[in-house]
């Protein structure tokens, strides 16, 4: 298997999603997996910014898949209200 990065949808946005990705495998490997008590959920914060940032100024120029993801988003969304236990 490679450690070759993949690239992003948008190549402008690369080098963003690398080093994103780079920061995340870190905390990933060196603090979830060993449950270490340092290190929180917000270690990578801004690099996902700068890197979502750039996603959401390339999606601005691809109307289609701003759209479709979109319509993913209204289908499926990633948070859903927890409806167990109401009555």
């Amino acid at each position: 298997m490679s450690n070759k990065p993949t690239p992003c949808f948008e190549p402008s946005c690369t080098e963003y999603k690398i080093k994103y990705d780079n920061c995340f495998n870190k905390w990933y490997s060196e603090v979830f997996l060993n449950k270490k008590a340092e290190g929180g959920n917000d270690i990578c914060t801004e690099e996902w910014k700068l890197y979502k940032s750039c996603i959401d100024k390339a999606l601005e120029n691809k109307p289609a898949i701003k759209k479709s993801i979109e319509k993913a988003r209204l289908e499926n969304p990633f948070e859903q209200e927890s409806t167990q236990g109401k009555e």
